[in-house]
């Protein structure tokens, strides 16, 4: 983003910002922007370095993540990039640390409403909310839902450009009453249709249904399915897979990674095609 023109992509998965890098680098596109800032995703090695490279490219790039399994595999420093899993004695996620480097660096001004929704979001991303019983984080993921990514963005956008203090409005509080019932009735059904399959001890809750659930499905059986350790969400409908920790011992991280994925140590996953299909079916057979 930079001088007149701004443009924003969403990307599901460090695949798709991979490919969207790839383009991006190929059209030298980054020579229209003044500033390019990655957040939330960590894109593989092989990109980084390509960045690391190109003087021009490095000099726009500004990096911020926070997941362990993409720490994990960067073997060297980078300049441009930012990872940090804990500050403070705080997990952090990309939104906090985005948000820290703006008011560091003048480009945001000091909000209350601004700093109230990146600690929702924060609680929201690093699952803090569930120990805390903070149900205005737990919100914004029905949200997410009811707006979908681009209607949130623009929905949060347009919300804190104009309130002094962060508060759910009447209409907000509506969507997420109407979203709510929504999950309640469909989390009831899919529930029915979870297979359980046992590897080395620990019980997997296999199902397939859409990505928006698996936040869901894992909190569902860990209220209603004490016998299962861990959720493991097939997705057609983003081609994507997720394992959730329900047993707080099991590291799904570790697990992700077998079946080429990654993420947090109690939320992980990954792009679902064909040769990480191989490799949960070898999993969980």
């Amino acid at each position: 983003m930079g001088g007149e023109y701004t443009h924003i992509t969403l990307c599901s998965g460090i695949e798709e910002l991979d490919e969207q890098l790839d383009k991006f680098i190929a059209k030298k596109e980054y020579e229209q922007y003044q500033q390019i800032f990655i957040t939330d995703l960590c894109p593989s090695p092989f990109y980084l370095d390509v960045i690391d490279k190109n003087d021009d490219l490095k000099s726009k790039v500004l990096l911020f993540d926070h997941h362990k399994s993409a720490m994990d595999k960067i073997k060297k420093e980078y300049s441009f990039l930012t990872e940090v899993g804990e500050k403070n004695g705080k997990m952090c996620c990309g939104t906090s640390l985005f948000y820290e480097y703006l008011l560091q660096n003048n480009k945001l001004s000091e909000n209350e409403s601004i700093r109230r929704f990146v600690e929702l979001t924060r609680l929201h991303d690093t699952y803090e909310w569930k120990s805390k019983n903070i149900l205005e984080a737990y919100y914004l993921q029905i949200l997410f839902q009811f707006l979908g990514p681009w209607g949130y963005l623009y929905h949060f956008v347009e919300k804190l450009s104009y309130e002094n203090e962060f508060q759910y409005t009447e209409k907000e509080i509506e969507w997420i009453k109407e979203q709510t019932e929504k999950n309640q009735t469909k989390i009831e059904e899919l529930a029915k249709n979870i297979v359980v399959l046992e590897r080395e001890n620990i019980k997997y809750g296999v199902i397939l249904a859409n990505y928006e659930y698996r936040n869901l499905l894992a909190d569902c059986i860990q209220e209603n399915r004490k016998e299962i350790d861990a959720l493991l969400l097939l997705a057609g409908d983003e081609n994507r897979f997720s394992f959730r920790s329900i047993n707080p011992d099991i590291d799904v991280n570790q697990v992700a990674e077998i079946c080429g994925g990654g993420g947090h140590t109690k939320a992980a996953g990954g792009k679902l095609n064909e040769e990480t299909l191989q490799k949960i079916l070898k999993f969980i057979k």
